[in-house]
């Protein structure tokens, strides 16, 4: 980083007046705070701003290359993005949002910018209406005594709720620790941000209200808490969760980088929240709520069928694939099934057995999906009103929607 620097500055020694100059560096450049003097050194003189994204399979970082005319002063700068071999300009940003957005916009195109800036004319920011601390660091106290209070981590944070725990602790280590407590009316959100790549890249931020604050949590989790009484936490994990919350961050608080991302303060400083009315935020509770009976559903359906191929033909029932059985075809789990059968000197299945696994399995499966499909017309319902409270267009709706799947 700092020979980055040092070569950038002495080019724009050596250059002449009006000389043009690029430099292949670190995407980093574009926002990262190491890097701010040498951004604001170039401010006036950034012609243009390609995003490489990750160009070499043997260098962990990402990309760009940035442009410069020395004392040649403009007051915007082109973005340009790289796809294979070629670079397309996307964009013409005014340098103005260089100061607003506090990093270097890139791989951002002139409409993204108009849907950013009509989020930001219908939005407070979410440190206004709550405020965001770690969860304790308390990894090193972990203990497996059943009768202590459970621990959960960053992964058992997931959106359809509390999904297990990491492990136990002696409550009476925790009682002065206010971080590891849970609050009442509070959200917990995984710390690290997850970038997922395929279909497209997009972020995915992970939130859920605790149906209990009998546990304690770790610095893997942020606990957000409201202190506005017209939001409330079943609204603003919903808020966290959608797409176009999602699409905003990835491209206008964490720069479209392949990083390791956090959810901290500086991050919750910047995400965008509607300003509503108490019937907005009902109508939000309720599809939520409809959203928890899906999924409360689908949780006792897959459990039916692990527990049901458990007691008849394993008694094994902490096997990946029967606990995840919607995840894969029939033939993976009767192969699973005779797997832990041999593994336990029980012979393979029967063909009468293999036929009565195929019709539970298939009558499970389809009630499985139609849950899933039931399930994603409540949130495409509920992804419309957050649209809606940001006051939208419909172009727009689409825009975003066509980039995160």
């Amino acid at each position: 980083m700092f020979l980055a620097i040092a070569f950038i500055k002495l080019s724009h020694t050596l250059l002449r007046d009006k000389g043009k100059f690029s430099f292949i560096i670190p995407k980093s450049f574009s926002f990262s705070s190491n890097y701010k003097a040498i951004r604001e050194f170039l401010f006036d003189e950034i012609d243009s701003v390609v995003d490489c994204s990750k160009v070499w399979n043997e260098v962990k970082l990402e990309q760009v290359i940035i442009n410069f005319s020395k004392t040649v002063r403009k007051d915007s700068y082109r973005t340009l993005e790289r796809k294979n071999q070629d670079i397309h300009q996307i964009g013409e940003i005014e340098k103005k949002y260089i100061t607003q957005f506090g990093f270097y916009l890139n791989g951002v195109s002139d409409l993204d910018l108009n849907i950013a800036q009509e989020i930001l004319d219908n939005c407070c920011y979410l440190n206004e209406i709550s405020t965001n601390k770690r969860g304790g660091t308390l990894q090193r106290l972990l203990n497996q005594e059943q009768n202590d209070t459970k621990v959960l981590g960053g992964a058992n944070i997931q959106r359809e709720g509390i999904i297990g725990f990491k492990g136990y602790i002696n409550k009476e280590l925790i009682k002065d620790d206010c971080k590891s407590q849970i609050k009442s009316d509070s959200v917990l959100v995984q710390n690290i941000v997850s970038h997922i790549e395929k279909p497209v890249k997009h972020i995915k931020i992970t939130s859920c209200v605790p149906n209990s604050i009998n546990y304690a949590i770790l610095d893997t989790i942020n606990q957000i808490s409201i202190n506005d009484n017209k939001y409330s936490s079943i609204f603003i994990s919903a808020l966290l969760n959608s797409k176009i919350v999602n699409w905003y961050a990835y491209r206008f608080i964490y720069g479209k980088a392949i990083r390791t991302m956090h959810f901290d303060n500086v991050v919750t400083d910047k995400v965008p929240v509607p300003k509503i009315n108490h019937k907005d935020r009902l109508k939000v509770e309720e599809l939520m709520l409809k959203i928890e009976d899906i999924n409360s559903r689908i949780v006792i359906k897959n459990k039916t069928f692990t527990d049901y191929t458990s007691e008849l033909f394993t008694n094994n029932s902490e096997s990946k694939k029967l606990v995840q059985w919607h995840h894969y075809k029939l033939k993976q789990i009767l192969n699973e099934i005779n797997k832990i059968r041999e593994a336990q000197n029980i012979e393979k299945l029967s063909p009468q057995e293999e036929y009565k696994i195929t019709s539970i399995y298939k009558l499970a499966y389809d009630e499985y999906v139609q849950l899933k499909t039931d399930k994603e017309v409540v949130e495409r319902t509920m992804e419309i009103e957050f649209f809606q409270l940001f006051q939208m267009s419909d172009d727009k709706i689409e825009q975003v929607l066509s980039e995160m799947p």
